[in-house]
C-alpha cells in the first residue's frame, strides 16, 4: 500500500516533508536530516560584500513620478577582482513591479505609480552578490513608507435633503445628519461640516458627525421653512478639497393656546328648590369657554371631564358642559359645601391641551325634623363625695334631623323644677352640675325633671326624668381601744406562738370599709416581730438575743379599713428584752503573728482581739497558756504576748501557741481554745555559695546578647537576704560581657579576645551585705565576623555600570575570601573574591526588575569557618518615562446652564515610572480657557468652574499639559480638549410684583367664589404660564390657568387668621419660580362669649370681711378688638345684693349669716361689644361656712414630775385646751400635738384629747433628768387658730445602779516589815446615780483582813505590821456600797504579796544563744544546754528551769534541773523555720526569783520536697512559619526547699520529634527550634523540672503545641481608587505590629498598626500590576523576639478604564470580486488592556453600506464576505468598525478597513477541469516556519498553454499581515509569516497569474487557495521507510512525517465553510500500526520502499543551538586548526633544516 494514494474509504494521506534532508524543521520539533554529509574542499580569501547600515527607509508621496530614484545601498567588497565585483537584485517585496534596481550600482528607481490608498509599506530585500565562485552575497533592506496626497473629493452620500413636520420645539434634537465619504486617508479624508448659508442663527452643525440642531426656538407663525447650505471640508494641510449641499427644513404648526373659561363657578341652593333633583344643572360650565386656536372648524371644541374623586356619585358631567347633579342632596344628612373640578380639553386637535374650572354649590337646609330624648327616663350613680363645681356629672342629649350647627337644629336644655335643697344645675348645652356637696347618710337618692327645647320653638318642651343614686365612701378612721402598748419580754423565750401583746382597734364604717387589718409599719428591723392582720396578736418567729441586738423596740402598729382609699391610724407597741447569759467569747482577725530573729526582750509580737457578745462578767475577757509558751510570755488581761528569749529561723521558723480564752462569768463561763501562730522574720545570717571557678567555650560567631554561661549559686537565706547580685569585678577591660540580676553572663559584643579570666562578686541584698567570689574561664572559637550585613542599598537605576556598590566590613585581621553564593537575578552584580567590594556589572532598569536579593558567604581563610549574610538591593526608579494621555484629542458638548463643579471629562494618564515621586501627576490648563472657565484638578477631572454662557461664547480649545512632577527633572505630556457649549433654555417665568405688595385682607365672611387676588407673571423667552399652588389649603382656595385666586370653602379667624400661599408660575420647558401671596383674614362678631365654666362652686366663712375675694372668673371671646371687649353683671341669685362683680371677681358685698342663708345661687351674664351682640351666662354656687372657736390652755405653762422607773405607756398628764368653749374627741373641734422637747421621742400624747405617755423607760442616771414640752391644740375647722403649753417634766432619781470599781483585781506588794499607817494602795469606785443614791463607803473582808483598813476614799493601810515569815500573801475583797435604799454593793480583789529583801535572783551569762540544727534532727537529740547562776543557798539557790514562750506546739524539751534543751518532735523548715524560745530560770525562794534567757533556733533546709507545677499542665497554638526563637509559652514550676534544693532546671524529656522545640532550662520559656512548614498538628511535650539538691526532686508536665497553617489573607480593592482605601484588614490575635517586608517594592500600600488595616498609598493599576502578593512581618509588641510572616494577597479588581485598541486606525485590504460567502477578508488584530467582561470586545460594522456587504466575527476579528462584492457596483467600501468593550459604561474605538474590490478575470483550470474556476485546499502545521512551500503554482492549472506566452508571473490578492506569499517567478506558495499562523485555523486568499505573451499583451486570471492548519503534537505520525542507496539515505533508511483528513468533502469550494477533518494521532495508529511497537499493519510499502515501523511522534523541545555547531564556531575551529596544521608544519621543516645542516 502507497502513502501517498488515496484510500478507497475517502482518507487522504500526504507526506509532511518530502525532503529531509534540506535543513527544514519544526519551530517547536526536532530537525529532520540524513545521517549522512557531502564532503567537499574549502574555499577560503573571498570575503561577502557588507552594507553599512544594512537597511534604510524612505517616504515617498503617491504622487511622485515614475522614474523618480528611490534608495542606493551603501555596500562595499573589500575583494579585488571578480570577487570584489558586486551585482543587486529584489529577493522579495517588489511583487508588484512598482520599482526597478539597477544590477551594477543598486539605485532603486520607481517603476510604477504608487497609491497610498492601495498600499501603504513595501519591504524591498536587495540580494548584493559578488562575482566569486561560489558568490558570496549579504542582503539590504529598503523600507518604503508610501505617503498620502489628496486627490479625491468629499462626496456628499445624501445630497439636498428635505425634512418636513419639524416640531417648534425641537432644539437640541437632531434635525437631520449631513453624511460625506472621502476616498483619501489620514487627514485627507477626515471631513468638517458647516453652515454656510441661509442660517440666522437657529441652527448649528456638528463639524466632526454631521448632525444639524435647532439651538434657537422655532416660530412656525414666524418663519415656516428654512434652506441651508452646508459645505464639507477635508483637513488636508495642503490642499484641501471641499463639496456642498442643501438642507430644506419645513416646520410643522403645533397647537399652543389653551382654552379660556371662568376659573370657578359659585352656586347657592335651597334644599327644596326646583333644581334639587337628579339632573338639577348646577353650573353652566361651556357656555364660559373658549379658544383661540379654534377656527370654527371643530363642532365639538371641547370635552368636559370631573377631576374630583370625592362625591363623585352625587354629580355628573354633561357633553355641553353642564355640572349637573346625579340625586338630590339633603343638607341634614350630607354636606351642604360641595367643590368640584371639571377639566376642560380641546377636541380634534393635538396635543390637546386642557385648564382646570372650579365649581361650588352651597346647600341652604329648612327646619323640617322634630327633636326626639333617646329615653325619658334617666339613671345617675354618684358617689357621696362628689365634688361640687366644674366636672360634668352627665351630657343630656336629645336629636334633631336638622344638622346642629344650623338654627333649625340648635337644642337648649334645662331643669324643669329643682330638689330641696338645691343641689344640680343644668346648662343649656346639656351639661349637668352638682353645686353643694351630697350626703348618702341624708339622702340617699334624688330625683331631678329636665327638659329640651329648639331655640326657634320655646312652646316645644319635651321633659325627661333623672334618677340619681347617692353611693357610700369610706370616711371613718380605724380607733384603737387604749393610746399605747407596752411589753417585758426574756431573751431566749419562744415567742412564736406565745402573744407577745394584741392590739385593738374599731371602724364604725360598714362593709369592707369597715373591716380592720393590722400591719407593723415601723420600728421592726429585719422583720423581727409579726402580727396576726386579722387578731392584733404580736409575735416573733426568730429568737430573741439581748446580747446581738437592741434592747428595747418601739414597734409602729397600722389599723387599716378596707375601703378604697383605704383609712387608718397608728399606735406604739414598746418591747423590752431582759437579757440571759449566753455567749462564747469571739476572737477576731487573725491570729498570724512575725518577729524578727534578731528581735530582743520584751517585743509586743500578738494582742488579741476578742470579744463577747454577753453584758457585764459574762463579757469580760481572760486569757491563759494551755503549754509552755517560751520564749513567749501572755499577759492574762490584755492578752497580749510578748517575746521573752532568743529566737533563730533557721532552727525554729515558727511557733503555735494554744491559748485558752475564757469569759470571767460568775455562774457558768464560757471558753473557747485557739492558736496564734509567730512566724519569724529572717535576718542575713549566711553567705552565698557557688562554685569557685566555671570553666566554658564561646564563638566568635555569637552575637550581642549571646549567653556565655548561668552561674548557680545559693543563700540559705530567705527574702531580700536570700536574693544575689553579680557584679564583674575584672577579666572585662573591653566590655565586652556583662552579668545580670540572675547569674546570666552575656556578650555586650561579639568576642574580642581569644580568652578570658573573669573575676565576679556574688552578694547578697541582706544588710549588711555578705558575698563570694567566682572566677571564669572563657576560651573564645575565632569566625569571621561580618560587621555591616545584612545591608540593604539604594541605587538608581541609570547607574553606571562598573560602579563600586558597597564594602563588605568584617572585624577579622587575617585574611578572608569572599562569595556571592546566590542571588535572584545573575549578571547584574560582581563581588570582589578577595576585597569584598561589590561592583554594578549590568544596567538596571526599575521597570524590569525593582530589587535583587544576594546572600554573601565570607570565608576565614586560615580556618576555613564560614559565615553568611544577605545583601538587598533595592532599584530607585528615575524619572525616565514621560506621562502619556490616553487620547491626544477629546471632543465634549455641555449645555451652558451645567452647574459648577460639574465633571465633564476624566483625562486618563499613564506613566510607566515606578516610584510614585516620579509619576506626581499634576494638570494645567495652558491655554484656550478664557475667563477662567474651567479648572482642572489634581486627579485629571476637568471641571466647570464658571458660568457658561452659549450667547456670549460657544467653543473652547483646551490646551492640557500633564506634568509628572518628578523632583530630578519633571517631563510633560499635551492633549487637546475641545468644549462645544450646548444653548439651553434660561428664562424661568417670573412674578411682577415685590414682596411689599403680595399681602391681601379679607373678612372672614368673605363670599364664596370670589376672587381674591389676581396674579400676573412674565416669561421672557415667551412662554405660556402656567399657575398653580406649590403649597396651600386646597380645600380653602383654588387658583386658575389666568392666576386668579378664588375662595371656595368658609373661612374662619378663629380657626386660621393667616394664609401663606405659594404659587409657581411655570412654562412649558419646566422652568419655573415661585412667590407667597399671604392672606390676612379680618375679623366678624360670629363668636358668644365663653365662661371658663359653666358651673363654679365656692365656699365663705360668715365672718369673712366684706369686700372677701370668693372667685375668680375666667371668660374669653375668641373675636377679637371690639368683638371680643366684654362687660359682666350679676343678673339672678343676688336679690339681696351680698355679692358683686369687681371685674372678673366675685367678691362679698355685705356681711354673711350661717344662720340666715347658707347657700346662694349666682347667675353672671357676659356681653361682648359687636354689632349685633353676643352673650354668655355662668352659674356661681357659695357656700357660707360657721366660723370656728380657737383653742385656749389655761395654764400655759405647767410643771410635772415622773420617777425614771415610771412603766412605758404610763400616762401622767392631760392636756386641755377647751377653756374658751371647744371640745375633744374624735369629732371634736381641736387636735393636739408636741412641737419640740421631745428627745428620742420618749413622749407620746393623744391627738383629740391631750393624754400624755411615756413610749419608754427614762433613766436620770444617763446625764438627762428633766424635759421641756411645748404642746400645740390646732383647730380642726381653722388651722390659723393655735395655742401653745409649756409643760416642764422632772425625772427623779432612784437607786438602781450598784458602785462600779476601776478594775476587777487589785494586785501590788507589800513590803516585809511595814508598820501601822502605812499606805498600800487606793481603790477607786464610782456609781452613777444622784445624791445618797451616788454616795459610797469601802470595807474589807478575808483572812487577815483585820491587817489592813480602808478609808472612805479607798485606800488601804496597813493596820498591823507585816511579817513575811508569818504570812507572805494576802487575798482579800474589797466592799463598795452606796447610801440609798435599800443600799447596793460592789466587790473587787486585792491580792497582796509580801516582799522580802533576803532574796538573790538568778542570772545568765548572756540574754541570748543562737544555734542552727537540720530539719531532719532525730527527736531527743540535744540542741542546747543553758546554765543560769544563783550566789542564794537552800530554796533561794535551788533553781528551776522553764520553756515560757516561743514553742506553742511543744516541738522542744528542757531538763527542768540542768537546762537542757532537746528536740521532742520532729521538725518541718517548711512549717517553721526559726524558734525563739524564752526559758526562764527560776529559784524556789519566797517570792520566787527568776531570771530568762531567750534560744534562737535557726531550723536549716534538707531536700525534702519535689518541684510542683501550677498549673498542671499547659497548651498553646502558633503558626507554621514563626521564626525560630519565637516564644510559644513558659512553664512555671515551685519547690518550697531552699537554696539549690529550690533551685529549679527544666528540660523536655519526650515528645519533641525534630527538636523542634527548645525550652529555656532557668526561665521554662518554650520556644520554636526547628521549622514546623511539615510539623502540622498538636504536639504533646513531656517538660520536666528539676530541683538542684545533692539527691535531685523531679516532677514533670504536659506542654501541648498546636501547630497551624500560617494564615494567609486574600483582599479585592477596584483599581484605580483613590490613595487611602481600604483594601482590608488583618486581625491577628494579641497586641501586635504588622510591616510589609516584600511584594510592595513601588511602596502602593501602607499598614496601620495595631489595627492591621490596609490602605493604597497612591491609586493602583491592575494593566500593570494584577495581583500583589505581599509578605506582612507581624511582631508582638510585648516581645519583638516573637514574629512571623503573613502572606496577603491583593487582586486588583478591573475598572473599565481602557479603550479597545486596534493595531492601526484603518488598514487597506484587496478582495476579489465575486468572494463567496464567508471569504476572509482580513483579520483585524484588537486588544483591550481590561480584563474580564471589560476586555470582552465585540465587533460591529457601523455603516450600513458596507454592512451588506461584510460582516465580522467578534472571536476572531476576521472580517467576512456577507454579500459577494461586485466591482460594477462599487470599487471600494471604507468599512467602519467599531470595538465595544463589556464594561459598563461600555468603551469604544473604530477603526476604517478600506477594501478595495479586484474586477474578476475569467479564468478555466486546469487543475479542475475545463469551465470549473480554480480551487486548491491545501494544509499547514501550525508550526510550520516561514520560508515552508506549500504548494508550487503552474501556468497549466490557469490554462496559460498558449506557446506565445514568454512568461507567467504569479502574486497573491491578500492583506499585507497575510502569513503566505507565492514567489512570482517560481509559483511557490510560501509561509511568509510563522507569527500569524494559528492551530486549527483557516486561511482563504486569491492567487492571480499574469501571462506575457510575444506581442507584448498581457493576460490576467485568478483562482482560490484554501489552507487549513493543523496541530503537529496531534495530528501526526512518525513513518520509516527502508529505501535504496540511491535514494534519500546512505543508510538505507528515512524518517516521514504523516498527518490524514478524515474525508475530501473540503475540497470543494461548496464546503468553503466546513471545517476540514483532520485525524487525530490515535486514528492514524489504529489505521497503520499493528502493534505498540511500531509494527505497521503488514504489507505496507511505498514504491521502492518497505515501512519498518510506524510510531506516535513527539514534539521535542527546540534544544539550544550548540555553538561548535554555529557558522561562527565552525570558522573559529577551522581557523584554529589551519594555524596549528601551519605550526606543526613549520616545526617539521625546521627539525629537517636542523638535522640537514648537522649532516653537512
Amino acid at each position: 500500500m502507497s502513502l501517498a494514494m488515496k484510500l478507497q474509504f475517502g482518507y487522504k494521506i500526504i507526506h509532511f516533508l518530502r525532503e529531509l534532508n534540506d535543513g527544514a524543521r519544526f519551530q517547536r520539533g526536532r530537525e529532520i536530516h540524513s545521517t549522512t554529509r557531502d564532503s567537499g574542499e574549502v574555499v577560503y580569501g573571498n570575503v561577502a560584500p557588507t552594507c553599512t547600515p544594512d537597511f534604510v527607509t524612505v517616504g515617498i508621496p503617491e504622487d511622485t513620478a515614475v522614474t523618480s530614484p528611490v534608495a542606493s545601498p551603501t555596500c562595499t567588497d573589500g575583494d579585488a577582482g571578480a570577487d570584489g565585483t558586486m551585482t543587486f537584485s529584489f529577493t522579495s517585496g517588489n511583487t508588484g513591479g512598482e520599482f526597478l534596481i539597477n544590477g551594477a550600482s543598486g539605485a532603486v528607481t520607481l517603476n510604477s505609480a504608487l497609491d497610498y490608498e492601495t498600499k501603504v509599506t513595501y519591504t524591498l530585500e536587495i540580494r548584493v552578490a559578488d562575482g566569486g565562485v561560489p558568490p558570496l552575497d549579504t542582503t539590504f533592506t529598503v523600507y518604503v513608507q508610501v505617503t498620502p496626497v489628496n486627490e479625491f473629493d468629499p462626496v456628499i452620500t445624501s445630497p439636498n435633503p428635505v425634512i418636513s413636520n419639524v416640531k417648534e420645539s425641537s432644539l437640541g434634537v437632531i434635525i437631520t445628519t449631513v453624511a460625506a465619504t472621502d476616498d483619501d486617508d489620514g487627514r485627507d479624508g477626515e471631513l468638517r461640516y458647516d453652515i454656510t448659508d441661509g442660517n440666522d442663527g437657529k441652527f448649528h452643525i456638528d463639524s466632526i458627525t454631521g448632525g444639524l440642531y435647532a439651538i434657537q426656538p422655532l416660530d412656525y407663525e414666524t418663519t415656516k421653512s428654512y434652506s441651508l447650505e452646508v459645505e464639507v471640508v477635508d483637513l488636508s494641510q495642503t490642499a484641501p478639497r471641499t463639496a456642498t449641499t442643501t438642507v430644506t427644513i419645513n416646520l410643522k404648526n403645533v397647537n399652543e393656546f389653551y382654552p379660556t373659561c371662568a376659573a370657578l363657578l359659585y352656586t347657592e341652593m335651597k334644599e327644596d328648590s326646583d333644581m334639587n333633583r337628579r339632573h338639577g344643572i348646577v353650573a353652566r360650565v361651556g357656555e364660559t369657554c373658549s379658544d383661540p386656536d379654534d377656527d370654527g372648524s371643530r363642532r365639538y371644541p371641547f370635552t368636559y371631564r370631573r377631576r374630583s374623586i370625592n362625591d363623585y356619585l352625587m354629580f355628573n358631567m354633561h357633553s355641553y358642559g353642564n355640572f349637573r347633579l346625579s340625586v338630590e342632596i339633603d343638607p341634614d344628612t350630607e354636606k351642604n359645601v360641595y367643590y368640584q373640578e371639571v377639566y376642560v380639553t380641546e377636541f380634534g386637535i393635538s396635543p390637546k391641551l386642557w385648564i382646570r374650572v372650579g365649581v361650588v354649590l352651597k346647600m341652604i337646609g329648612v327646619d323640617d325634623n322634630p327633636t326626639i330624648w333617646p329615653s325619658l327616663l334617666m339613671d345617675l350613680e354618684l358617689s357621696e363625695n362628689q365634688a361640687p363645681g366644674q366636672n360634668v356629672l352627665m351630657t343630656l342629649q336629645a336629636t334633631d334631623g336638622d344638622p346642629p350647627n344650623t338654627p333649625e337644629g340648635h337644642l337648649e336644655y334645662g331643669l324643669a323644677s329643682q330638689p330641696n335643697p338645691e343641689q344640680f344645675i343644668v346648662h343649656p348645652d346639656g351639661n349637668l352640675y352638682l353645686i353643694k356637696p351630697l350626703d348618702r347618710e341624708t339622702d340617699a337618692t334624688i330625683v331631678l325633671n329636665v327638659h329640651v327645647v329648639t331655640k326657634y320653638k320655646p312652646s316645644d318642651l319635651i321633659p325627661a326624668t333623672i334618677t340619681i343614686t347617692v353611693t357610700d365612701i369610706n370616711d371613718n378612721v380605724p380607733s384603737f381601744d387604749q393610746p399605747m402598748y407596752y411589753a417585758s419580754v426574756a431573751e431566749g423565750t419562744d415567742y412564736s406562738v406565745t402573744p407577745i401583746a394584741t392590739v385593738v382597734a374599731s371602724d364604725p364604717d360598714l362593709g369592707l370599709n369597715g373591716t380592720v387589718t393590722y400591719n407593723i409599719i415601723g420600728g421592726n428591723p429585719s422583720g423581727l416581730f409579726v402580727i396576726d392582720m386579722n387578731s392584733g396578736v404580736v409575735t416573733t418567729p426568730l429568737p430573741l438575743d439581748y446580747d446581738s441586738m437592741q434592747k428595747s423596740f418601739q414597734l409602729t402598729i397600722q389599723a387599716e379599713d378596707g375601703g378604697s382609699p383605704a383609712l387608718s391610724s397608728t399606735i406604739l407597741l414598746i418591747v423590752d428584752i431582759e437579757p440571759v447569759n449566753e455567749d462564747d467569747p469571739v476572737i477576731y482577725g487573725s491570729l498570724d503573728a512575725t518577729v524578727s530573729e534578731g528581735d530582743g526582750h520584751g517585743v509586743v509580737v500578738f494582742i488579741f482581739n476578742v470579744s463577747d457578745l454577753d453584758a457585764g462578767p459574762d463579757g469580760m475577757i481572760s486569757f491563759t497558756g494551755l503549754t509552755d509558751l517560751y520564749p513567749f510570755a501572755l499577759n492574762r488581761d490584755s492578752g497580749e504576748i510578748t517575746l521573752v528569749g532568743p529566737v533563730d529561723r533557721e532552727i525554729t521558723p515558727a511557733y503555735n501557741l494554744e491559748i485558752l480564752v475564757s469569759d470571767k462569768s460568775q455562774s457558768s463561763p464560757r471558753s473557747v481554745t485557739t492558736t496564734v501562730s509567730v512566724t519569724l522574720v529572717d535576718e542575713n545570717d549566711n553567705s552565698p555559695v557557688c562554685d569557685p571557678v566555671v570553666h566554658v567555650e564561646i564563638s566568635t560567631l555569637d552575637g550581642a546578647g549571646s549567653e556565655v554561661v548561668q552561674l548557680n549559686c545559693d543563700d540559705a537565706d530567705i527574702g531580700a537576704n536570700g536574693d544575689l547580685d553579680y557584679v564583674i569585678v575584672s577579666g572585662n577591660d573591653n566590655g565586652d560581657l556583662t552579668v545580670d540580676t540572675n547569674g546570666k553572663v552575656v556578650l555586650v559584643k561579639p568576642a574580642g579576645l581569644q580568652k578570658y579570666t573573669v573575676d565576679i562578686t556574688v552578694q547578697d541584698k541582706g544588710s549588711p551585705a555578705l558575698n563570694t567570689s567566682v572566677t571564669l574561664l572563657i576560651d573564645v572559637t575565632v569566625h569571621p565576623l561580618v560587621t555591616n550585613l545584612p545591608a540593604v542599598l539604594n541605587i538608581p537605576e541609570n547607574t553606571s555600570v562598573s560602579t563600586f556598590l558597597f564594602q563588605i566590613n568584617s572585624t577579622s585581621i587575617e585574611p578572608l575570601y569572599y562569595d556571592l553564593i546566590s542571588v535572584n537575578e545573575a549578571g547584574y552584580f560582581v563581588l570582589g573574591r578577595s576585597t569584598g567590594k561589590l561592583y554594578l556589572a549590568n544596567a538596571l532598569d526599575k521597570e524590569t526588575l525593582d530589587y535583587f536579593y544576594m546572600v554573601v558567604q565570607v570565608i576565614h581563610a586560615r580556618t576555613g569557618l564560614s559565615t553568611y549574610g544577605n545583601i538587598t538591593i533595592i532599584v530607585d526608579d528615575v524619572n525616565d518615562h514621560s506621562p502619556t494621555f490616553s487620547n491626544s484629542f477629546n471632543n465634549i458638548k455641555v449645555t451652558e446652564n451645567i452647574a459648577l463643579g460639574t465633571e465633564i471629562i476624566d483625562l486618563d494618564v499613564s506613566d510607566l515610572d515606578k516610584d510614585a515621586i516620579n509619576r506626581q501627576i499634576s494638570y494645567t490648563i495652558k491655554s484656550g480657557n478664557s475667563g477662567g472657565k474651567f479648572a482642572i484638578d489634581i486627579n485629571g477631572k476637568l471641571t466647570v468652574n464658571g458660568l457658561l454662557n452659549y450667547e456670549e461664547k460657544s467653543l473652547y480649545q483646551l490646551e492640557i499639559e500633564a506634568n509628572d512632577n518628578a523632583p530630578l527633572g519633571s517631563l510633560i505630556a499635551i492633549t487637546k480638549v475641545i468644549v462645544e457649549v450646548v444653548n439651553q433654555d434660561e428664562f424661568p417665568a417670573v412674578f411682577n410684583f415685590s414682596a411689599s405688595n403680595n399681602t391681601v385682607w379679607i373678612a372672614e365672611d368673605f363670599a364664596i367664589a370670589g376672587v381674591i387676588l389676581e396674579l400676573n407673571a412674565t416669561d421672557l423667552d415667551g412662554n405660556i404660564i402656567v399657575y398653580d399652588f406649590l403649597s396651600a389649603d386646597t380645600s380653602v382656595f383654588e387658583i386658575d390657568a389666568r392666576g386668579r385666586i378664588y375662595l371656595v370653602k368658609s373661612l374662619d379667624r378663629e380657626v386660621l387668621d393667616n394664609y401663606d400661599l405659594v404659587v409657581r408660575a411655570s412654562n412649558p420647558t419646566g422652568l419655573s419660580s415661585t412667590a407667597t401671596v399671604k392672606i390676612i383674614v379680618t375679623d366678624v362678631n360670629d363668636n358668644e362669649p365663653q365662661f371658663g365654666s359653666s358651673v363654679s362652686a365656692t365656699d365663705v366663712l360668715e365672718s369673712s370681711p366684706v369686700g372677701t375675694t370668693l372667685i375668680n372668673l375666667t371668660c374669653s371671646d375668641r373675636d377679637i378688638q371690639d368683638n371680643a371687649k366684654l362687660t359682666f353683671t350679676i343678673i339672678a341669685g343676688n336679690g339681696a345684693g351680698h355679692f358683686r362683680l369687681d371685674g372678673l371677681q366675685l367678691v362679698t358685698n355685705d356681711a354673711l349669716n350661717f344662720d340666715r342663708e347658707s347657700h346662694y345661687k349666682l347667675v353672671v351674664e357676659a356681653v361682648d361689644q359687636g354689632i349685633p351682640s353676643r352673650s354668655a351666662t355662668t352659674v356661681i354656687t357659695v357656700q357660707v361656712l360657721q366660723t370656728a372657736i380657737p383653742p385656749n390652755f389655761l395654764p400655759n405653762i405647767d410643771t410635772v414630775s415622773v420617777f425614771e422607773n415610771t412603766a412605758a405607756g404610763t400616762e401622767f398628764y392631760d392636756a386641755d385646751a377647751t377653756s374658751l368653749g371647744a371640745h375633744e374627741d374624735a369629732n371634736g373641734t381641736i387636735q393636739y400635738s408636741i412641737l419640740s422637747g421631745n428627745s428620742a421621742d420618749t413622749f407620746a400624747i393623744a391627738l383629740d384629747s391631750g393624754k400624755i405617755v411615756l413610749t419608754g423607760p427614762v433613766d436620770a442616771d444617763n446625764g438627762i433628768d428633766s424635759y421641756q414640752l411645748v404642746i400645740q391644740a390646732v383647730s380642726k375647722l381653722d388651722s390659723s387658730l393655735t395655742d401653745t403649753l409649756i409643760l416642764n417634766v422632772t425625772i427623779d432619781d432612784v437607786n438602781d445602779n450598784k458602785p462600779v470599781f476601776s478594775q476587777t483585781q487589785y494586785t501590788d506588794v507589800v513590803v516585809d516589815g511595814s508598820t501601822t499607817g502605812t499606805s498600800v494602795l487606793t481603790v477607786i469606785a464610782t456609781d452613777v446615780d444622784r445624791g445618797m443614791n451616788s454616795q459610797i463607803s469601802y470595807s474589807l473582808s478575808g483572812i487577815r483582813s483585820a491587817d489592813f483598813t480602808i478609808s472612805s476614799v479607798g485606800e488601804v493601810v496597813v493596820a498591823n505590821t507585816i511579817d513575811f515569815n508569818f504570812r507572805d500573801r494576802y487575798t482579800l475583797t474589797v466592799h463598795a456600797t452606796d447610801a440609798g435604799v435599800p443600799a447596793l454593793t460592789a466587790e473587787a480583789i486585792l491580792i497582796l504579796t509580801v516582799h522580802s529583801d533576803q532574796n538573790t535572783a538568778p542570772s545568765f551569762s548572756s540574754s541570748s544563744v543562737r544555734v542552727s540544727i537540720a530539719e531532719d534532727i532525730g527527736v531527743g537529740t540535744l540542741v542546747s544546754k543553758l546554765v543560769a547562776t544563783d550566789p542564794d543557798s537552800g530554796a533561794n539557790g535551788n533553781l528551776v528551769y522553764n520553756i515560757m514562750a516561743g514553742d506553742p506546739a511543744g516541738m522542744f524539751g528542757i531538763g527542768l534541773s540542768d537546762g537542757a534543751v532537746d528536740v521532742f518532735q520532729a521538725l518541718d523548715r517548711e512549717t517553721q523555720d526559726f524558734y525563739q524560745l524564752q526559758i526562764t530560770c527560776a529559784d524556789r525562794g519566797t517570792p520566787s526569783l527568776s531570771a530568762t534567757i531567750y534560744l534562737n533556733i535557726n531550723i536549716t533546709d534538707v531536700n525534702d520536697n519535689n518541684p510542683l507545677f501550677v498549673p498542671t499542665s499547659y497548651s498553646a497554638s502558633t503558626t507554621s512559619d514563626v521564626n525560630v526563637g519565637y516564644q510559644v509559652g513558659q512553664v512555671t514550676a515551685s519547690d518550697i526547699d531552699l537554696g539549690f534544693n529550690a533551685v529549679i532546671t527544666y528540660s523536655i524529656i519526650s515528645g519533641n520529634g525534630g527538636n523542634l522545640f527548645a525550652i529555656d532550662p532557668y526561665t521554662g520559656v518554650v520556644s520554636i527550634n526547628g521549622d514546623l512548614a511539615a510539623a502540622l498538628g498538636s504536639h504533646i511535650l513531656t517538660i520536666q523540672a528539676k530541683d538542684s539538691g545533692t539527691s535531685p526532686g523531679l516532677s514533670t508536665t504536659t506542654f501541648t503545641v498546636t501547630v497551624t497553617n500560617t494564615p494567609n489573607y486574600s483582599f479585592k480593592v477596584l483599581e484605580n481608587q483613590a490613595s487611602g482605601t481600604l483594601v482590608g484588614s488583618l486581625t491577628e490575635p494579641g497586641s501586635v505590629t504588622y510591616t510589609v517586608v516584600s511584594g510592595d517594592v513601588a511602596r502602593e500600600f501602607y499598614i496601620s498598626s495595631p489595627s492591621g488595616e490596609i490602605r493604597t498609598s497612591t491609586p493602583l493599576d491592575r494593566e500593570q500590576v494584577p495581583v500583589y502578593t505581599l509578605t506582612v512581618l507581624v511582631e508582638e509588641i510585648a516581645n519583638p523576639a516573637n514574629w512571623y510572616n503573613l502572606l496577603v494577597t491583593v487582586t486588583v479588581d478591573d475598572d473599565n478604564d481602557h479603550d479597545p485598541v486596534f493595531s492601526q486606525s484603518s488598514y487597506t485590504v484587496q478582495v476579489m470580486e465575486g468572494s463567496p460567502t464567508d471569504f476572509s477578508v482580513f483579520r483585524i488584530p484588537v486588544s483591550d488592556g481590561d480584563e474580564g467582561p471589560n476586555a470582552n470586545i465585540d465587533l460591529v460594522i457601523v455603516d450600513g453600506i458596507s454592512d451588506a456587504v461584510f460582516k465580522v466575527s467578534d472571536a476572531t476579528g476576521e472580517v467576512f464576505v456577507k454579500t459577494p462584492p461586485k466591482y460594477a457596483d462599487r470599487t471600494s467600501y471604507d468599512v467602519q468598525i467599531r470595538a465595544i468593550d463589556g464594561g459598563a459604561p461600555p468603551r469604544s474605538s473604530d477603526t476604517v478597513v478600506r477594501v478595495r474590490i479586484i474586477e474578476s478575470l475569467s479564468v478555466q483550470s486546469s487543475v479542475c477541469g475545463v469551465g470549473e474556476a480554480l480551487f486548491l485546499s491545501l494544509e499547514c502545521s501550525s508550526a510550520d516556519t516561514s520560508g515552508r512551500v506549500l504548494y508550487t503554482l503552474t501556468r497549466h492549472m490557469f490554462n496559460f498553454n498558449s506557446s506565445n506566452i514568454t512568461n507567467v508571473e504569479f502574486f497573491t490578492l491578500q492583506t499585507s499581515n497575510s502569513p503566505f506569499l507565492v514567489d512570482k517567478v517560481t509559483g511557490e506558495l510560501r509561509v511568509s509569516n510563522d507569527g500569524l499562523i494559528f492551530t486549527e485555523s483557516k486561511y482563504i486568499f486569491w492567487v492571480v497569474a499574469n501571462a506575457f505573451y510575444t506581442d507584448g499583451s498581457k493576460e490576467s486570471r485568478q483562482g482560490m487557495v484554501r489552507v487549513d492548519t493543523f496541530d503537529p503534537s496531534v495530528n501526526i505520525i512518525e513513518v520509516t521507510l527502508k529505501v535504496p542507496n540511491t535514494d534519500l539515505s546512505a543508510n538505507g533508511t528515512s524518517t516521514v512525517l504523516v498527518y490524514g483528513v478524515r474525508s475530501t468533502s473540503t475540497d470543494s469550494l461548496t464546503n468553503l465553510n466546513s471545517a476540514k477533518p483532520f485525524m487525530s494521532e490515535g486514528e492514524l495508529l489504529a489505521l497503520y500500526q499493528a502493534v505498540s511497537d511500531g509494527t505497521p499493519v503488514p504489507p505496507l510499502t511505498t514504491g521502492n520502499g518497505t515501512v519498518l515501523s510506524v510510531m506516535g511522534y513527539f514534539v521535542e523541545p527546540k534544544a539550544a543551538e550548540v555553538w561548535h555547531e554555529t557558522t561562527t564556531g565552525i570558522a573559529i575551529i577551522a581557523i584554529v586548526c589551519i594555524c596549528i596544521f601551519i605550526l606543526i608544519l613549520a616545526i617539521v621543516l625546521y627539525v629537517l633544516c636542523t638535522r640537514s645542516s648537522k649532516k653537512k
